[in-house]
């Protein structure tokens, strides 16, 4: 599976177990809905920029190699 279509994925799950519409998040992490239909919809040709992975790993509480698919474990090691 492609790095893009596992950030999808992850992103999407971590969205549904947070119990989150794309609006809620959206709106909690400072970016269009339709930035977040973009990654989730896996339409997107490039990933999200660095800084953007890093708010969205920081607001889950998971790690970016997680969101990335570069590890199943979802906790950071801090």
């Amino acid at each position: 599976m492609k790095i893009k279509n596992i950030f999808s994925t992850r992103l999407k799950g971590l969205r549904n177990q947070h119990n989150l519409t794309i609006l809620e998040l959206a709106s909690r992490i400072k970016v269009s809905i339709r930035l977040i239909k973009y990654y989730e919809d896996c339409k997107s040709k490039c990933l999200p920029t660095a800084s953007r992975l890093v708010d969205l790993s920081l607001f889950f509480n998971c790690s970016v190699d997680y969101l990335l698919g570069l590890t199943d474990n979802i906790k950071t090691n801090n």
